[in-house]
């Protein structure tokens, strides 16, 4: 796991590379709620990223890498229109929602992205591989500008 936590006179921002296994995905949860919350965000802002990064985080961990060997990347950054952030994985397969049952276990996540984002978007990468990024609502923290993190895509679906 690599670590590369950033304050800088630009932004708040956060990029981090874990092992696609299932109990990772608790531990970025918490380290996504201790960020957010240093960073000074409402306890709302905290919540929805924490349940946005796990849905992504899971979906990394379920969809999008192969094997215990897989890894997955994470970004995180405060922007002045609201939090921004990025699971990437080595998967080309992009997302797609499902209808789902009341009593289905699994197949809501998108579902859940999607109304806790303002905007969200799959970007395939030119080599391969996939980043899902979500724009969450948040108040403008001091100082904190436009951001663009997310990258070169070749194929980018907006939802």
């Amino acid at each position: 796991m690599t670590s590369k936590p950033a304050k800088t006179a630009d932004a708040l921002s956060w990029h981090e590379s874990f092992r696609a296994v299932p109990d990772t995905v608790p531990d970025v949860r918490a380290r996504v709620r201790c960020e957010v919350r240093k960073w000074g965000y409402s306890d709302v802002v905290v919540d929805d990223a924490e349940r946005v990064v796990a849905e992504l985080a899971s979906n990394a961990v379920i969809h999008g890498c192969n094997g215990a060997d897989g890894q997955f990347d994470f970004f995180l950054a405060a922007r002045a229109d609201g939090l921004e952030v990025a699971v990437g994985d080595p998967s080309s397969h992009l997302p797609t929602r499902v209808e789902t049952a009341e009593d289905d276990d699994h197949g809501r996540g998108l579902i859940l992205v999607h109304a806790l984002s303002v905007q969200w978007k799959a970007v395939v990468g030119p080599g391969g591989g996939k980043r899902i990024w979500a724009l969450i609502a948040a108040e403008s923290l001091p100082g904190v500008p436009h951001s663009a993190q997310i990258g070169p895509g070749i194929e980018v679906i907006s939802c």
